[in-house]
C-alpha cells in the first residue's frame, strides 16, 4: 500500500480554555487563594492535548499530518471539531456518545509558569481498539501523545500501549 500519509498523531486531545486577565501583572498566587479572585476580559479557546498541539504543529510545517482523536457527544467535542476544521488540518475524531470531552483550564501569567486544571473525559477510555488500524497503513510514522495523561494506557502495566504500537507496526507505521 502507497503511503501517502507522513505521519498520523493520535492520542490526547482536548479543549483547551485560557481566560484573559484583566490585570496581566497580578501574581497567580494572589489570585488563586481563598476569597481571591480577578476579573477577566475574555478568554481563548484551542485544540490542546497532543493530537493537537504536535498534529498542528507538523501540519504547520507542510508534512502530510492527519490527527485523530476521541470525543464526547458534547458541547466542548463540537467546538474543538469546529477549531480543527477552521484551520484546515486533516482529521477524524472518533465521536463517544454518552462521555464528555477532555478539556484543560490553562492559566497563564507574564512571567509566571502555566497552571493547567485538566479533565481527561472520554481520554480515559482509550485502549488498543480506538485506533482505526487501516488507517494507519497509509502512513509512514505513528505518533501517540501523552499515554500517561490517559488511565486506559498505562493501566495493567502500559498494556494498551504496548498492543497499540502492536497494531502501528503491524499497519507498517
Amino acid at each position: 500500500m502507497e503511503k501517502n500519509i507522513d505521519i498520523i498523531v493520535a492520542g490526547q486531545a482536548c479543549l483547551d480554555m485560557t481566560p484573559k486577565f484583566k490585570d496581566p501583572t497580578r501574581p497567580i498566587a494572589q489570585i488563586f487563594r481563598p476569597g481571591g479572585g480577578m476579573r477577566l476580559s475574555g478568554v481563548a479557546f484551542s485544540g490542546g492535548g497532543a493530537a493537537c498541539n504536535t498534529g498542528l504543529g507538523l501540519h504547520a510545517l507542510g508534512i502530510s499530518t492527519r490527527l485523530y482523536g476521541l470525543i464526547g457527544d458534547d458541547l466542548f467535542g463540537r467546538e474543538l471539531t469546529r477549531l480543527m476544521e477552521a484551520r484546515g488540518v486533516p482529521f477524524r475524531f472518533v465521536r463517544r456518545e454518552g462521555e464528555r470531552t477532555a478539556y484543560t483550564l490553562v492559566i497563564v501569567q507574564p512571567g509566571e509558569d502555566r497552571i493547567f486544571l485538566h479533565d481527561p473525559g472520554v481520554d480515559d477510555t482509550w485502549t488498543s481498539g480506538a485506533i482505526d488500524a487501516s488507517m494507519l497503513q497509509a502512513a509512514r510514522f505513528f505518533h501517540f501523545g501523552y499515554p500517561t495523561a490517559m488511565a486506559g494506557m498505562y493501566a495493567d502495566g502500559g498494556r494498551e500501549l504496548t498492543a497499540l504500537f502492536q497494531i502501528a507496526k503491524a499497519a507498517g507505521a
